[in-house]
């Protein structure tokens, strides 16, 4: 239902689809929130929401979604601290959330221990750095990821003097007030 013009709610009915496995909503005008109940859709793997017009908090509820690997939720108005939620997907291969209003701390807990996460875009949101620390090192050694880019932040804090050791092929973290 990519680029149909569509607004309004992601309707509550798609939630019945308990075999639904992708949901494609891109690029449309949707323009109230994200369905709590799409946690509860256990084989959705792929959920693609980008380029709308979604507002409120990301459900806590999708972090009980196992299947979850592709979640594209970028350029939207989302608020909120979805940090706890994203960590609760131990599946993703892919997270863009970056262009939206999130708040939150990353932390030396986030996204721990995600052997197959290759893409993780949080860039143009407000996030900070717990206790304006330092980067969580974890985040740059992923084993499988490709893309790091936490750009245009509010991060305070230093960068780990082992970057260059790092296995990415992009990494952004320009806009933020990070040292090293």
């Amino acid at each position: 239902m990519r680029n149909n013009d569509l607004s309004g709610d992601i309707p509550t009915e798609i939630c019945l689809l308990k075999e639904l496995e992708v949901l494609k909503f891109a690029d449309n005008q949707l323009n109230r929130t994200i369905p709590p109940c799409l946690g509860n859709l256990q084989k959705l793997e792929d959920f693609f929401v980008a380029d709308n017009l979604l507002s409120g908090k990301f459900p806590a509820e999708c972090a009980s979604s196992f299947s979850m690997r592709r979640l594209v939720i970028e350029e939207n108005k989302l608020t909120g601290d979805p940090l706890a939620t994203f960590d609760g997907m131990k599946n993703l291969f892919w997270l863009y959330a970056d262009r939206n209003g999130f708040t939150g701390a990353i932390g030396d807990t986030f996204l721990r221990s995600r052997e197959n996460l290759t893409h993780l875009d949080l860039s143009d949101n407000n996030f900070t750095l717990q206790d304006d620390k330092e980067l969580p090192v974890h985040l740059l050694k992923m084993p499988k990821l490709e893309t790091l880019d936490l750009s245009r932040n509010l991060l305070e804090g230093s960068i780990p003097n082992d970057i260059g050791e790092v296995p990415l092929k992009f990494l952004s973290l320009h806009n933020n007030k990070l040292k090293g």
